[in-house]
């Protein structure tokens, strides 16, 4: 990981004690990986312009890694457009329900481009037809399929072989850019088809946060010192503080959803105290209320570098290894392992 973290207000509030207490959820977080991604993802988009063969991208990460709310702020950069005659959709977003396939998947498609007929058909030949022609003339530059697991979870090897088809030929049809948005376990449907993962050589993976080894302790503090530098008080909260920033791992376990929500729940309680930073008495409180850990971390005099656990190498992994009890959790996993 790279040091150096970026933070974009998405929200422009003024932050006063007798005002409304503000969320953190205006605040969008942009580290460098996150960057990356979204740099390849316009990448993808202009590139596609000049070729009838569009580079696609899988983006995997363990649930809270950030893959939503990164989706959320591309898309709203590039806003759909509404004239009178017709709508334009430059970012054809879309988020899959559980046991998706490609049917429901092309009907929510549909739906999404605002067809009233989404769900008259179940044959998937008519679907992806029409799909087709409405990308087309919504003038479609990117497709995004947000929650792609649901389409791999409780299927059989088979069943994987016939959703690997459909991707491949509706990024031929279209020819336009998917980037698929998931937990890790996505990866498995490029191991079904060499042709679809020629097409998604691009892969990203949001790993969580870690911090027994040096640089990424140091990747940490560098988002910590950005965080602690947009938050609404006067003073420093002085976040990189190493006993503070080893209890906010303990109690967010590494998950950057996780420490976003304990860190909002802390602001709003010193916010309503008055005090003039964020104080270990109220990170204390939302440890408490969050139930994050058996015991408190911000309650502890002191937390041992060594004695923290981090992640497992499979995060993000558990559903499907429960569904093919697989025991062994830190393995590097193939399709042929578990179906």
């Amino acid at each position: 990981m790279t040091a150096g973290v970026l933070i974009l207000m998405i929200a422009n509030q003024q932050y006063q004690n007798n005002a409304s207490i503000p969320s953190l959820s205006t605040i969008f977080v942009l580290s460098p990986k996150l960057n990356q991604i979204l740099e390849l993802m316009e990448d993808c988009r202009l590139d596609s312009k000049l070729t009838n063969d569009p580079q696609c991208m899988l983006v995997t990460g363990d649930t809270g890694a950030g893959k939503t709310s990164l989706i959320e702020y591309y898309h709203k950069e590039r806003p759909n457009l509404e004239s009178e005659y017709a709508s334009k959709i430059p970012i054809l977003s879309t988020s899959l329900p559980e046991s998706s396939t490609p049917i429901t998947a092309a009907q929510q498609l549909l739906y999404d481009l605002g067809d009233p007929f989404y769900s008259k058909s179940d044959n998937i030949i008519e679907l992806t037809a029409k799909l087709v022609v409405l990308i087309k003339n919504c003038q479609v530059e990117m497709i995004i399929i947000d929650e792609f697991q649901h389409m791999i979870e409780f299927k059989t090897k088979k069943v994987l072989f016939r959703v690997a088809d459909w991707l491949k030929m509706l990024i031929v049809r279209t020819k336009v850019p998917i980037i698929l948005f998931g937990l890790p376990y996505s990866e498995l449907i490029l191991q079904t088809n060499k042709q679809l993962a020629g097409r998604f050589l691009l892969r990203q993976n949001l790993e969580p946060f870690r911090i027994k080894l040096k640089a990424n302790r140091n990747y940490f503090l560098s988002f910590l010192n950005a965080v602690d530098k947009v938050l609404p008080f006067e003073k420093s909260s002085n976040l990189t503080n190493s006993e503070i920033a080893k209890a906010m791992y303990v109690a967010c376990k590494g998950n950057l959803r996780n420490l976003m929500v304990l860190i909002n729940y802390a602001v709003k309680k010193s916010l309503k105290k008055g005090e003039l930073n964020l104080s270990i008495e109220s990170l204390k409180y939302a440890a408490d209320i969050l139930k994050v850990t058996s015991t408190n971390p911000f309650k502890l005099k002191s937390i041992e570098l060594s004695d923290i656990v981090e992640p497992s190498k499979n995060i993000g992994w558990e559903t499907i290894l429960e569904q093919q009890k697989v025991t062994n959790k830190d393995i590097k996993l193939t399709i042929d392992d578990l179906f």
